[in-house]
């Protein structure tokens, strides 16, 4: 049976209803689908060699694929924004290497906006404002939401930002039996008219799932992301068959 109960929305936006069945179904994904790491295949060194030519970064070509654990701590061993962090953050989520090319090759429109989205004393929800308003003006060519909030995660982690991706907003819009996340290409991609207001509730509604469920905002992350192939978890396959 369908039921659904109140979720407050810490955003102030508004109070949003959260079906019962679907948050069901996420919490036996939780404690049944084995939580598998995601590991983009590529090398991180090799990708970005490819995508940076005169790169001469930390990232060994050997280096294996990267998990979020090996990020954090890469990002916590480099200077603040290095070259070597955003490299291998795009190449851990899989960016296409024409994309990763076309973006590093406007690395000086880019950097200035990055270092003042994610400078100190920033909020998520400002800094998404500003990446979402520097993509607007095309000076993130190759970088939609789904990379740009990447880096915002694992750059600034004390801020508490989350990514969105596909999975993640149809995740979300599942749950809430909303359009809170609106995507294109077949809801394939985030949509750039997602403005900050609604990451910051995007945002919001993450911290209020994993209260319910209860585990850390971060852990919730890859249970929502699940994982697919020809044996999909199991909550990827209620948001295909629902969203």
């Amino acid at each position: 049976m369908y039921s659904t109960t109140m979720l407050h929305d810490t955003s102030n936006m508004a109070n949003v209803t959260l079906n019962e069945d679907a948050l069901a179904v996420l919490l036996k994904a939780a404690a049944t689908d084995p939580l598998r790491e995601f590991r983009f295949a590529r090398r991180p060194g090799i990708w970005a060699r490819r995508v940076a030519r005169k790169y001469s970064g930390e990232i060994a070509e050997d280096h294996g694929p990267m998990s979020r654990a090996d990020l954090r701590t890469l990002t916590k061993a480099q200077p603040d924004l290095s070259d070597d962090s955003i490299l291998a953050i795009c190449a851990w989520g899989g960016m296409r290497v024409g994309h990763g090319a076309a973006f590093w090759q406007s690395r000086s429109t880019w950097m200035p906006v990055l270092k003042s989205a994610l400078a100190p004393g920033t909020t998520r929800q400002e800094a998404y404002r500003q990446l979402s308003a520097a993509r607007r003006l095309g000076q993130l060519p190759g970088m939609g939401v789904a990379y740009f909030t990447k880096l915002i995660h694992f750059l600034r982690p004390e801020l508490g930002a989350y990514i969105l991706d596909q999975w993640l907003g149809r995740s979300v819009n599942v749950l809430f039996s909303s359009e809170i996340i609106k995507l294109t290409h077949g809801a394939t991609v985030v949509s750039d008219e997602n403005s900050a207001e609604v990451y910051e509730r995007y945002c919001s509604m993450i911290e209020g799932l994993a209260e319910r469920i209860p585990v850390a905002p971060d852990a919730l992350e890859p249970t929502l992301f699940s994982y697919g192939g020809r044996q999909k978890g199991v909550w990827r396959q209620y948001v295909v068959n629902n969203g």
